[in-house]
């Protein structure tokens, strides 16, 4: 005869179970609800595509030529630069993650990954709290400083090269 293994008490009260008529079996209590798997991430359909598209797409007309002017000045100071739609907005990249440029409502963001906190800025034109990461918000043509902006590109494609 095989011994009967003890549980030890656990201090909760012991659940009700049903024997089966005949049977030594002992019938489980109902098993606990799963949570719901979360659903697989599709790939978006934009990824690796030109950002031409995404550029065209710009409204109010204003923050078009804001986000078209910054992308003249990404591809003038990283001429080697590779563009392409990541997350739903162009990244540029250059020995890793150079910088991207998003549209939001009432403004373009232009912002760098690893160099952002190794950047010169003087004015204080830089925002962000991350480990590396920081952006400029532009809301007007006139607030493009094309040499400072150039130099902040040129600087984190420098930084990427030397990493």
């Amino acid at each position: 005869m095989a011994k009967k293994r003890r549980r030890k008490p656990s201090g909760k009260p012991a659940r009700k179970t049903a024997r089966k008529t005949g049977s030594k079996s002992v019938r489980k209590p109902p098993a606990k609800a799963r949570r719901p798997r979360m659903a697989r991430h599709t790939r978006r359909a934009d990824l690796g595509a030109s950002a031409d598209g995404y550029f065209a797409g710009i409204t109010p007309a204003g923050l078009n030529a804001v986000a078209r002017r910054l992308r003249e000045i990404v591809r003038g100071a990283a001429p080697r630069a590779s563009e392409a739609i990541k997350w739903g907005m162009p990244v540029y990249e250059q020995d890793g993650m150079l910088c991207y440029i998003r549209a939001r409502p009432a403004y373009v963001t232009l912002g760098f990954y690893e160099a952002g906190t190794q950047l010169a800025d003087p004015a204080g034109r830089l925002e962000g709290s991350g480990a590396n990461m920081r952006h400029v918000k532009v809301a007007e043509f006139t607030a493009i400083d094309d040499e400072l902006f150039g130099s902040w590109v040129r600087h984190a494609a420098a930084f990427n090269a030397e990493g």
